[in-house]
């Protein structure tokens, strides 16, 4: 099976084909997914999606702009008791536990190492 992924983009408001493809399929096969690290999540498409799958779901980007379009977004969704966000640089250490999430995305991986979380990473 040949995985498509369409990188992720501020103008962009549907997930990501790749992130509904994992999810389904993760699901499928059993994985529970009960929290989510959306890694350079821009405006948060994917963060939204997830969020909205029921997920727990921690929202990284290094942009504020993007950070308050998401929060405004998860808001106006209902959804920011499921969603925390982080103005985080990936290349700095993160605030967030090893093993702490089910599903980790990072679109689009930008040269940098993210820290070891643990879970399962596309």
């Amino acid at each position: 099976m040949t995985l498509s992924v369409d990188l992720h983009s501020s103008e962009r408001t549907t997930p990501s084909q790749a992130v509904v493809w994992a999810v389904e399929e993760l699901r499928r096969q059993g994985y529970p997914l009960r929290s989510a690290i959306d890694i350079g999540c821009g405006r948060g498409r994917n963060t939204l999606y997830l969020a909205q799958q029921g997920m727990q779901v921690t929202a990284l980007d290094l942009m504020p702009n993007a950070i308050a379009a998401l929060q405004a977004d998860a808001a106006h969704h209902g959804l920011q008791d499921q969603i925390r966000t982080l103005t985080q640089d990936a290349t700095e250490p993160w605030p967030i536990a090893p093993d702490s999430a089910d599903l980790i995305i990072d679109f689009p991986r930008v040269g940098y190492k993210p820290s070891p979380l643990g879970g399962i990473s596309l």
